[in-house]
């Protein structure tokens, strides 16, 4: 119903949580510094294919994710996101529509996947597309899914923080909710329509 989707919409606003930017440039230039140390990322442009395969440089095997694992808590965030999903659950790799959507997913992706990044990527911070080859050779289906979320619900965290507004927040007849509604009723309404033509036929074979 239209008018329980704007009362969580109202709801949803004030537990509105997402990693804020400033967290995201934070893990940004601390991973810059360690792969300084590791050496890595200098000679390449975008995405650095070199360290796909979990061996980064003069640190070796490490695990990429221990500067963003130290900043970003999932858990601090988990009674907004399982509200978020309620409301719009983007498809893996679907963004929502609203300013500077793909900046802010970059961004995300970027600082958490920035062991992966070559050190130009720095002065294109938000403007080199996501990998999503990569991402989904480190994340589960599963947790992909929220991960992505996740991202999505950061952009319309910061951009709430500064519009006052749930920029890109879907009209209700967008929603799954709403889609699985009309499904139901058009499937239901069909059924009717069957059985009433059935019946006017029987009726029809018994006046022959």
């Amino acid at each position: 119903m239209k008018w329980k989707h704007e009362f969580k919409l109202s709801k949803f606003k004030k537990v509105l949580k997402g990693v804020h930017e400033g967290t995201l440039i934070k893990v940004h230039q601390e991973t810059m510094k360690k792969k300084v140390q590791c050496e890595i990322g200098s000679g390449c442009m975008g995405w650095n294919k070199e360290v796909y395969n979990g061996f980064f440089g003069r640190c070796g095997l490490m695990d990429p994710f221990i500067i963003w694992n130290k900043h970003v808590k999932m858990k601090d965030y988990e009674d907004s996101l399982e509200m978020f999903m309620e409301l719009f659950d983007f498809d893996t790799f679907e963004q929502p529509k609203g300013d500077k959507v793909q900046f802010g997913i970059n961004t995300y992706w970027q600082a958490k996947y920035g062991f992966f990044t070559c050190h130009g990527m720095w002065l294109n911070w938000g403007n080199v597309n996501f990998d999503g080859s990569l991402i989904e050779m480190h994340e589960k289906p599963k947790d992909l899914h929220r991960q992505w979320n996740m991202a999505c619900m950061s952009w319309m965290y910061n951009n709430f923080l500064k519009k006052g507004k749930l920029t890109g927040a879907m009209d209700y007849k967008e929603t799954k909710e709403y889609k699985k509604l009309y499904a139901k009723n058009n499937s239901h309404e069909a059924g009717l329509r069957l059985a009433a033509a059935k019946k006017l036929r029987a009726k029809q074979e018994d006046k022959k």
